[in-house]
């Protein structure tokens, strides 16, 4: 099954990180760079979203997405400002079901350089996962080991431009976590009750037959 949606906003005084030189008259270098938050002008952003889910086998099941957005951020910082950019993210699941209770999954998520805030942007990032799981103990338990950002690419960087220079930067964290599971089931299974819909339904039953 596919879906295709498609967006558009518009947010008036949008809300931004902003890099201003300190203007204070002890700063006579210039070199010093204020950080603070503030409303600087317009944000817009026209959106595609395509979802793709699919049974490619009996054994595989396959869910994508894919979102294109165009944003447009404009505002006044030292100066009239103004920032385009057209980003991509891209992401999969795919769940796979093999004999003697043994399942897989792969998944994981692709951004192209993407912009949130006015003057700063963020280069590529994504996020491999994997996992396999086995039932045991007659369908009641089940096992799960799973790695999280296997090829470390969860972690961010980007550059944030100034006035008169550009500073890059770096945001590192363990993102790779590794995770063994197990989950129990006990107790017996409900069983669905059909309702009786009662002796009204019979009555009518017995006239409409002529008994």
């Amino acid at each position: 099954m596919l879906t295709t949606e498609f967006s558009y906003s518009y947010l008036k005084d949008y809300f931004s990180q902003i890099f201003i030189i300190d203007s204070n008259s002890s700063n006579t270098n210039r070199n010093i760079i204020i950080y603070t938050r503030g409303n600087v002008g317009s944000f817009r952003n026209f959106g595609i979203t395509e979802t793709f889910q699919v049974p490619v086998a009996k054994w595989w099941n396959l869910v994508a997405a894919a979102i294109l957005n165009h944003k447009i951020i404009k505002g006044v910082v030292w100066a009239p400002f103004e920032a385009r950019i057209t980003q991509l993210n891209v992401s999969l699941n795919n769940q796979f079901q093999f004999k003697k209770g043994w399942g897989f999954e792969i998944s994981g998520y692709y951004q192209t350089k993407s912009q949130i805030d006015l003057q700063e942007w963020l280069k590529p990032q994504g996020e491999l996962n994997l996992g396999v799981s086995k039932q045991i103990m007659k369908k009641k338990g089940s096992l799960r080991l799973s790695v999280r950002d296997v090829t470390f690419f969860q972690n961010y960087s980007g550059y944030s431009t100034f006035q008169n220079a550009y500073e890059p930067f770096r945001v590192t964290w363990d993102s790779r976590v590794v995770r063994l599971s197990f989950n129990w089931r006990f107790g017996k299974a409900m069983k669905t009750v059909t309702r009786s819909e009662g002796g009204a339904t019979d009555e009518i039953n017995r006239a409409g037959t002529g008994n």
